[in-house]
């Protein structure tokens, strides 16, 4: 039982595991005509952590689109979306992607903050005399957020060192903190056919 059981978990895991990620559309490069602006646009986005335990940052999401126009223009803008613990500072507007250990500033375009608080009730299963349970909230637990938004255009300058680099890191700050993400190579490796495309 057990030698014909196994090859049917193992085949239902590779059909998951190659389908499922088709379903979202994280970590993938997405290629579009927009009719109504007549460019090409390939777009990519990845969720990058911060591993630092000190670090108020949680999380970033970025999004990269190049769009091609008619006239051979091309543009590489990114779209941050920072997570971070309620007590943190305001980020500010610093951002540097540092490519093979060389920082290049970026210019922001746009920025927007945000607070997200998150509620959760605390239950607890309580006896009665007739030997039932109750559930019975106990309490509850807050979970505050600071969110920031940032997009700006990557130079060509920049856009070039990373289509040939072997590392990328986004530096921010805020407050006292530097948070630091780094592109892991899978996520480089999609950012330069971003590129390439």
């Amino acid at each position: 039982m057990r030698s014909t059981l196994s090859p049917v978990i193992l085949a239902a895991a590779i059909i998951l595991g190659v389908s499922l990620p088709g379903c979202f559309p994280l970590n993938r490069v997405i290629s579009e005509e927009d009719v109504a602006y007549s460019t090409k646009r390939v777009s990519l986005r990845y969720i990058l952590r911060d591993y630092n335990r000190r670090s108020p940052l949680i999380s970033v999401e970025q999004s990269v689109v190049k769009e091609s126009g008619q006239g051979g223009g091309v543009t590489y803008k990114v779209y941050d979306i920072l997570t971070l613990s309620g007590s943190s500072f305001e980020v500010s507007d610093d951002i540097f992607w540092i490519i093979d250990g060389q920082a290049y500033p970026m210019k922001i375009d746009r920025r927007e903050s945000d607070f997200s608080r998150s509620i959760s009730e605390e239950t607890k299963d309580i006896a009665i005399s007739d030997s039932t349970s109750v559930n019975v909230v106990t309490g509850y637990s807050y979970e505050n957020r600071k969110i920031a938004r940032f997009s700006y255009t990557v130079p060509r300058e920049v856009v070039d060192k990373t289509r040939v680099s072997k590392s990328l890191m986004l530096r921010y700050y805020s407050g006292p903190d530097m948070m630091t993400v780094k592109l892991r190579n899978h996520n480089l490796n999609r950012l330069k056919r971003v590129i390439a495309q």
